[in-house]
């Protein structure tokens, strides 16, 4: 299945292309593995604070 897309190459010209639905499906899938990927390193990132927090809370 294909769908119609218009894009602009110079001011006041658009050229139409066709653009393969699976490519645009595809897409939110890996934004889904993007989305994990960002979601684990902020954990890690959160982790490392509170390890650093609490590092520096038990010197003082």
């Amino acid at each position: 299945m294909y769908i119609g897309v218009s894009r602009p190459q110079r001011p006041g010209q658009t050229q139409d292309r066709r653009t393969h639905l699976d490519f645009l499906l595809a897409q939110p899938g890996e934004q889904v593995v993007e989305l994990i990927i960002c979601v684990f390193l902020t954990r890690t990132a959160v982790q490392k604070s509170i390890d650093v927090t609490l590092s520096y809370s038990m010197e003082s």
